[in-house]
């Protein structure tokens, strides 16, 4: 557990998941009110942080891979698990639950806060992987993707956070279901394109290592030598 995140991410879902179980039995079928349920909820919420960042410290701890070496890549995939996690109950709740017209402006102005910070810490991870030798043929690469600017910044980001924002401070009015319920589709598709495109940027060879910049020679192969060889020239 002391050196690998893997296994800490094992540790964390697993108590996550208990501590869940536990908390949801005690209020739907034992309906117990006492302590023990906010002593489970702290809990909860710790080992959840503790799943969120953990795929990005994994990522961050990989050090042969430069554009994944970063400090933020925690911070990151905390915003964006948190934005999915709201967004995935939204939906769901639209679809399956109850109105959410009562709620919907703190929940609207929570979410925008959510994006807001996700793509402030996007914008920051790519910069500072730009600014790095070793990283910043990923970082390029990202930048100049059709799914990352239209799937994933676009649809994923700028557009649930527009509809979230006249959720929030606007006159939804009737649409306020369908405007949020919209806007989580969209934002959860963009979270799976984030999380694609980390993983993949972080596929390119860098040819970059220990200071020394390494290029391809397009250079024809010497031909082997055709008949009898002088023994002196072996």
């Amino acid at each position: 557990m002391s050196t690998s995140w893997i296994s800490r991410g094992v540790i964390f879902i697993s108590l996550f998941m208990l501590v869940s179980v536990i908390h949801i039995i005690l209020n739907e079928f034992v309906h117990y009110t006492g302590g023990l349920t906010n002593i489970l909820s702290v809990l909860g919420i710790i080992f959840g942080i503790g799943t969120m960042v953990y795929t990005g410290a994994l990522l961050s701890a990989s050090k042969g891979i430069p554009f994944w070496r970063s400090g933020i890549m925690p911070i990151l995939f905390m915003f964006s698990a948190l934005a999915t996690g709201l967004y995935a109950v939204v939906v769901f709740v639209h679809f399956f639950g109850t109105e959410l017209r009562a709620v919907a402006k703190v929940v609207a102005l929570f979410a925008s806060g959510l994006l807001l910070g996700e793509l402030l810490v996007i914008i920051f991870m790519l910069h500072a992987a730009y600014r790095l030798p070793e990283s910043r043929e990923s970082a390029v690469t990202v930048m100049k993707k059709g799914s990352f600017i239209i799937g994933d910044l676009l649809l994923g980001l700028l557009v649930p956070l527009v509809l979230m924002l006249f959720v929030a401070f606007g006159n939804a009015g009737a649409n306020t279901g369908i405007m949020m319920a919209i806007s989580g589709i969209l934002a959860l598709i963009g979270g799976l394109l984030l999380r694609h495109m980390i993983l993949s940027a972080g596929m390119i060879t860098t040819m970059y290592a220990s200071g020394f910049e390494f290029k391809l020679q397009n250079k024809p192969e010497p031909k082997a030598p055709i008949g009898m060889v002088p023994p002196g020239n072996i």
